[in-house]
């Protein structure tokens, strides 16, 4: 985009009304290593209000405000990158000393929220020997007070079976992901391993 500098705003069709008092504006894009982050935009209520140099005042002002605004970006960017790949290796430790199958799962799903900034999520497993499935909650949950959730089903609930009811075919011998109703408020039980 280019700078512009408009004199009547109620006469350009491309104008998008903010404040319905206003008569003039000058606008420039903010765009730092060719990504557009906005555009800076000044109004006047009074028409014509901006001499011809006016762009010339704010362009400047716009690509050091663009610069900023990439800088800043680019440092969350990279501290996000650091926070993960901390998180990463935390796991990896936690995993290794896992006394049990139940505390990996328990890892896997609060390191699933904590990285991906979610508010909750389930590990959904079946175990084909005994034909049921089983959903963990997520650590942070249970941190919080809110009551765990493991809820247990057989594909014999599911009368289409297990690849139906995930909507996808299920290659043989493998884990499948079934649908669950699970959450706080359902009757605790306690939690079980396959």
């Amino acid at each position: 985009g280019q700078a512009v500098r408009v004199l009547d705003v109620t006469a350009d069709p491309r104008y998008y009304v903010v404040d319905p008092r206003t008569r003039a504006e000058i606008a420039a894009p903010l765009v730092a290593e060719g990504r557009l982050y906005g555009v800076l935009n000044v109004e006047s209520e009074a028409a014509a209000a901006f001499p011809d140099d006016a762009l010339d005042l704010l362009q400047p002002f716009a690509a050091e405000a663009a610069i900023a605004l990439h800088i800043g970006r680019t440092r969350r960017a990279e501290q996000k990158r650091l926070r993960d790949l901390t998180l990463l290796r935390e796991l990896g430790l936690r995993l290794t000393a896992a006394p049990d199958p139940q505390a990996i799962y328990d890892l896997g799903v609060e390191y699933a929220v904590r990285l991906l900034d979610a508010s909750g999520a389930f590990l959904h497993l079946y175990d084909p020997e005994s034909d049921a499935g089983r959903v963990t909650d997520d650590a942070r949950r249970v941190a919080s007070n809110e009551r765990p959730v493991t809820s247990r089903s057989t594909l014999a609930e599911h009368p289409r079976g297990a690849s139906e009811a995930s909507g996808r075919p299920s290659p043989p011998d493998t884990l499948t992901g079934l649908t669950f109703i699970a959450g706080p408020g359902l009757p605790d039980r306690p939690r079980q391993s396959f």
